[in-house]
C-alpha cells in the first residue's frame, strides 16, 4: 500500500521528497526573516531602488546553496563568486 516495493520497505522516493519539501519550506521561512531583517541596512547602507534590491537580496540566496560548491572550488572562490553579484547590484544603483 505505497510503502515500498517490499513489505515493510520503506518508499524511498517518496520520504526523500516529503524531506525535500520540508527543508525547502524551512529555507524559504529562514530566507524571508534574513530578508525582511536586511532590507532597512541595505537601504540604509546603499540607497539601492528596488530593482538593486531585489538582484543583492537574491545574491544573497545563492550564498545560502554555496556548500557544495565551498567543498568542490573552496570557500575563498565560492565567496569571491557570490560577491560579484552582490557588488554589481549595488554598484549599479549608486
Amino acid at each position: 500500500m505505497g510503502m515500498g516495493s517490499e513489505a515493510g520497505q520503506p518508499n524511498v522516493g517518496l520520504l526523500s521528497a516529503i524531506v525535500a519539501f520540508a527543508i525547502g519550506g524551512l529555507l524559504f521561512g529562514y530566507y524571508s526573516g534574513a530578508v525582511d531583517g536586511a532590507q532597512p541596512g541595505l537601504n540604509a547602507a546603499f540607497s539601492l531602488r528596488d530593482a538593486g534590491l531585489g538582484f543583492t537580496l537574491g545574491s544573497l540566496l545563492i550564498a545560502c546553496f554555496s556548500g557544495a560548491l565551498a567543498d568542490s572550488l573552496g570557500r575563498r572562490a565560492v565567496v569571491r563568486l557570490v560577491a560579484l553579484p552582490f557588488l554589481a547590484g549595488a554598484s549599479r544603483e549608486s
